[in-house]
């Protein structure tokens, strides 16, 4: 009985004691896991947000199959003169964009320094209202080279069309920098992940 009893309290020191070890060791300046470095903001791009973007005219003639087509010199010029409004919408609003990107920065860095985001809120309200009016005018450019393109393509390349359009609007699209793409944590959310 006594060497039992005194068994379980030498095994029990020795958990003890190896448990604080084992704690003593992980809490060592060597295993402290190091803070990561701060995300690193992007650059703001109100070009960007405003939704002006440029299309490549030979990826369009590739994807709609339409290099040895006929068409392909209309949709070629349909292409460039959006392209050519684009740069144009870009260069009228240049002032805007530069006071935007410099607001946005302040009002980052002063959120950060003071720990205070309530007057993200407030930038992104005025973000909108400013944007607001180029939205409309990128909207009815991009429209009128759907129907312009819609008399020349058939339906398929259409179809085509439209789908290479969102594409490239997602990609064009601002997203924070701790976002992901969205589609693979979208695709994984009912598989069993362990």
């Amino acid at each position: 009985m006594r060497i039992t009893l005194l068994f379980l309290i030498l095994f029990q020191s020795v958990l003890i004691n190896a448990q604080n070890r084992g704690g003593i060791r992980n809490s060592s300046p060597g295993n402290q896991r190091t803070a990561t470095a701060p995300v690193k903001m992007p650059e703001y791009d109100p070009a960007k947000t405003a939704g002006i973007m440029e299309y490549d005219i030979k990826a369009v003639l590739k994807k709609l199959k339409l290099k040895k087509n006929p068409n392909s010199v209309i949709v070629k010029k349909a292409i460039e003169d959006h392209n050519r409004e684009m740069n144009a919408l870009n260069l009228l609003h240049t002032g805007i964009f530069d006071e935007l990107k410099m607001l946005v920065a302040l009002t980052i860095n002063q959120a950060v320094a003071t720990k205070d985001y309530s007057g993200m809120k407030n930038l992104q309200k005025q973000l909108n209202t400013t944007l607001e009016p180029i939205r409309e005018k990128v909207t009815v450019s991009d429209s009128s080279l759907n129907e312009k393109l819609r008399k020349e393509l058939s339906e398929g390349q259409f179809k085509k069309w439209v789908k290479y359009q969102k594409q490239q609007r997602s990609k064009n699209k601002v997203r924070a920098p701790n976002q992901t793409q969205g589609t693979k944590n979208k695709k994984q959310k009912g598989k069993n992940r362990y």
